[in-house]
């Protein structure tokens, strides 16, 4: 146990996590169109001008969707808002530092999930998964995990990552190309950003982490179809559930499958 480094973390998202709910918080609804009455099952829109998204703005994860339609923009966070944000991240750093440990690879994975929890917050509160929030954290990473192969005794990680991260992104892209319904494009760039993270620890641990995020969200749509009422129809955002899919896999993934393989 490195008792000094969880401590820190720990105090260190509890400061970021509230920074990071405003953060979060500021990004504006989409506004709704006319084609916006195409409601997807699940997903959050990308942010880009110019392409539809698969799913309109949101302003409560539970809202039904005539009263999304109607809504007002949410407003500010409130303080259980920002105490539960700075709850969640400080427990993740501090997991982080206590699964993980004092090296290289440790600031990459503080730097995502802290990015997940940004995003997170956007598509509760909006439906949407900004490009603003999600590339510098991914290029953070990127840079990151790049330094932790460097320091480490070869490249194999970096490699498994970039194949795991195109190949879930190219997978996620097909199925919103050819059912847009099932997501937002902003769920596709979200799945090949958590994927490189994910896959670095290796192909089980992508594994782990997606099933894990796929299970969350079946739950969670299950939850929000009963509290509606609006059955297979339902929205909900789905981004979080593959953030919590990521966090779990980052931190659990590599010993599951090493038990799983017998080689621990």
């Amino acid at each position: 146990m490195h008792t000094a480094l969880t401590v820190g973390l720990a105090v260190a998202g509890a400061i970021g996590g509230v920074v990071l709910d405003e953060v979060g918080a500021r990004i504006p609804p989409r506004k709704l169109t006319a084609t916006d009455d195409t409601l997807a099952v699940a997903g959050s829109a990308g942010d880009e001008p110019g392409v539809a998204p698969a799913a309109p703005a949101v302003s409560s994860a539970l809202q039904a969707p005539a009263e999304r339609a109607a809504a007002a923009p949410p407003g500010p966070p409130g303080p259980a808002e920002r105490a539960l944000a700075a709850v969640v991240l400080a427990l993740a750093l501090a997991a982080a530092a206590w699964r993980i440990g004092p090296v290289p690879a440790l600031a990459p994975y503080c730097v995502l999930f802290a990015g997940l929890l940004a995003v997170s917050v956007a598509d509760l509160r909006v439906g949407l998964i900004p490009r603003k929030l999600l590339y510098p954290s991914f290029a953070l990473m990127v840079v990151g995990l790049l330094a932790a192969s460097a320091l480490g005794p070869d490249w194999h990680a970096m490699g498994t990552a970039v194949l795991g991260g195109a190949v879930v992104f190219a997978v996620f892209y097909a199925l919103w190309f050819f059912v847009p319904r099932a997501m937002g494009f902003g769920d596709v760039r979200l799945a090949g950003v958590v994927s490189v993270g994910l896959a670095w620890l290796g192909f089980g641990t992508l594994y782990i982490g997606l099933l894990f995020g796929f299970v969350a969200g079946a739950v969670f749509g299950i939850a929000t179809a009963l509290v509606r009422r609006s059955g297979r129809r339902t929205t909900f955002p789905f981004g979080p559930a593959l953030a919590l899919g990521t966090v779990v896999g980052v931190l659990f993934g590599p010993a599951v499958v090493s038990a799983w393989l017998g080689t621990r």
